[in-house]
């Protein structure tokens, strides 16, 4: 399993409404499985260039996710395609 690799990925919001969390979906081929709980997988990720420590979350509907802070986004938009990197910490 290599996590250096680096994917595009779309932003989506499983849930709607004020509030909801914006992730990418982490192809499960290169994903980590769960190591903490609540399914939590501690990641260094890089979306566009912008780089902060995370976890991967592992959602039974969804797989594997990646959430996204607002401060990362910067004027994306959910639907924008943005290049991933994600290394196991």
């Amino acid at each position: 399993m290599d996590l250096g690799e680096s994917f595009d990925a779309e932003l989506i919001q499983p849930d709607s409404g004020k509030g909801a969390w914006t992730f990418v979906r982490v192809p499960e081929e290169i994903a980590p499985r769960a190591s903490k709980a609540w399914g939590m997988v501690p990641v260094l990720a890089t979306v566009n260039g912008r780089e902060w420590p995370t976890s991967i979350w592992w959602d039974k509907k969804w797989g594997p996710l990646l959430p996204v802070p607002k401060k990362v986004r910067k004027g994306l938009l959910v639907g924008d395609v943005v290049e991933v990197r994600v290394v196991a910490r």
